[in-house]
């Protein structure tokens, strides 16, 4: 008996270690994901209000935030948005959440930010967008991407962004996470 447990949690290891070797070695050889470029022009969008009336968003001018309810990292950025929103004005302020229309609402609902979300809810939507991984930062100028990031704000881009829209460019979009 106790050989049979010795034998199980030998194996146990070894296809964890397995597991882990091909998570590592799947990261390392799979191919970029595509993602929106400083500079590059943003597509109007086609979304859906919380009421579910469909729109078509042109973005001039705003700080897109990008997140689904499930998604770990953006409920850890989300302090950081709310507070770049309070800094702003909500009116330079959309959210934008790739998930169903009820969970969105509840999620919005206990952040108070429901009269700025909006749902991607197509996916070709997502595909035009580039929107492939959460949470993203998407600044809007001239209607083109001006800033960009992907994953969690630092302190220094959330002071660059505070600026939004006067910043410059360079201070908008220098060291905002892309990965």
């Amino acid at each position: 008996m106790l050989l049979l447990l010795l034998s199980v949690a030998i194996n146990g290891a070894l296809i964890f270690k397995l597991y882990r070797f091909q998570q590592r070695f799947d990261a390392i050889t799979a191919p970029p994901v595509p993602s929106l470029e400083i500079g590059e022009a943003m597509p109007a969008v086609k979304v859906i209000s919380l009421e579910g009336q469909p729109q078509t968003l042109a973005p001039e001018g705003k700080l897109l935030f990008v997140f689904t309810t499930t998604c770990h990292v953006c409920m850890e950025n989300f302090p950081n948005w709310l507070a770049l929103e309070k800094k702003v004005g909500s009116d330079k302020v959309l959210y934008l959440s790739l998930d169903l229309p009820d969970a969105t609402r509840q999620y919005a609902k206990q952040r108070g930010i429901e009269s700025r979300t909006l749902l991607v809810a197509e996916p070709a939507e997502r595909v035009r967008m580039k929107i492939y991984r959460v949470p993203q930062t998407i600044g809007v100028q001239n209607g083109k991407v001006a800033a960009f990031g992907i994953g969690v704000l630092r302190p220094e881009q959330l002071q660059a962004l505070g600026q939004w829209p006067a910043c410059p460019a360079e201070s908008c979009t220098s060291g905002l996470p892309n990965q």
